[in-house]
């Protein structure tokens, strides 16, 4: 079990004199955490409040990144309505570059009307706001190369924004949830969880139920989802380098799902998900792990396997595929196909090297033409990462 600390600096009821003083207490106290054995450390947002209250709660979070070695560095939360999206992300990526890698960004649509109303928001628009923020953040992060994005609050028109976050494909995201619907819904969108902190041990355990049944699972699927799959690939990449054993990612892309989801509809498109992920999962071993992690993009965690045995093993699942055609609504009929890449693990890598190789070679394999099975080289050109 590891434990955190929550809060911020206030200074109520005293007459300050010196505001320095009440950021250093929350320095020192952060620091003395960190020597004492604390994990992370999540800060609150608040504006106008007159007693002290953290306002720029990255700017601190850049101040506590050089001050500190382990500790993780969370929002909780930065209040998405009230922020320039564009701004907040590049913010956001400085802290976990600064860091190391040690951002949690937690997200949330804001409670008090005093501080809307400071904004000159309307409070009516904290959900729509919220919502366009997510996807602004999540397009940010995702996208490579500039984009634009064109919303009800918000227009940004061919933006690139820097600097990328260090953690592969972004910081975690967190909210604060309590009833089932929004446990469900952050689970659902892969978000991390912030309890209360008043209930009773046997409600926070219902909670915790409530939320895993839905955090671990893709909806549509009901196969292992990218939270699930990220978490054990760190244990099969610690396995792999504390046992010397062989490792293998691969990355899959079904190829032109685009055109398909044009040619049978989004309903249609959605059962091609199904089957190909049902498809690759009863060829696979019992130890192998398949996961989607987002669109048509599956991952497959093989342990104990090199890179050679598992392209072979991938061009078998390709040619028993080419055998399938597949019938939607007793309609169309399709044939599919894929695109994989393949990277082994070195025990020089970190997790993110051994996914950049794969995402590398994916790349690789659309580039010649899809439809084929890529592994990186034995000697990568670019390692992104080494451990020391």
């Amino acid at each position: 079990m590891e434990f955190g600390i929550f809060g911020g600096a206030v200074a109520r009821f005293v007459n300050i004199t010196n505001e320095r003083q009440v950021y250093s207490s929350i320095i020192d106290y952060v620091c003395e955490a960190e020597e004492l054995g604390f994990k992370s450390f999540f800060i609150a947002e608040h504006h106008f409040s007159g007693i002290s209250q953290i306002s720029a709660v990255l700017n601190v979070l850049s101040f506590l990144a050089a001050r500190t070695k382990t500790m993780r560095l969370g929002t909780a939360v930065s209040v998405l309505p009230w922020h320039s999206p564009a701004l907040l992300v590049e913010q956001a990526a400085t802290v976990d570059v600064l860091s190391g890698g040690r951002l949690d960004l937690g997200l949330g649509r804001g409670y008090r009307r005093s501080e809307f109303e400071g904004f000159c928001i309307p409070f009516e628009e904290a959900d729509e706001r919220y919502a366009e923020c997510i996807e602004f953040i999540r397009k940010a992060w995702t996208t490579k190369g500039r984009f634009s994005h064109h919303g009800k609050h918000w227009d940004f028109e061919n933006v690139l924004i820097e600097p990328a976050p260090l953690q592969i494909p972004h910081p975690p995201f967190w909210v604060g949830a309590g009833s089932p619907p929004s446990l469900r819904a952050a689970a659902a969108q892969d978000f991390n969880i912030l309890l209360d902190q008043i209930a009773a041990p046997a409600l926070i355990g219902e909670r915790l139920r409530i939320y895993k049944d839905y955090a671990y699972t893709d909806a549509l699927t009901e196969i292992p989802n990218r939270r699930f799959y990220y978490e054990r690939l760190l244990q099969e990449i610690a396995r792999a380098r504390r046992g010397a054993h062989a490792l293998t990612l691969a990355l899959v892309d079904l190829d032109l799902f685009k055109e398909i989801n044009e040619e049978v509809g989004h309903r249609g498109g959605d059962q091609v998900l199904k089957f190909f992920s049902q498809f690759v999962r009863v060829n696979l071993r019992q130890e192998d792990v398949v996961c989607r992690i987002g669109g048509d993009e599956f991952a497959i965690i093989l342990p104990d396997t090199p890179s050679d045995r598992a392209a072979l093993f991938f061009e078998r699942v390709k040619q028993k595929l080419d055998q399938v055609e597949l019938s939607i609504d007793g309609r169309s009929r399709l044939t599919l196909s894929f695109s994989c890449g393949l990277a082994s693990f070195k025990p020089e890598y970190l997790p993110e090297d051994l996914i950049e190789e794969a995402d590398h070679s994916l790349y690789s394999a659309k580039a010649r033409g899809r439809n084929r099975v890529v592994a990186a080289a034995s000697t990568p050109a670019l390692v992104s990462r080494a451990v020391h």
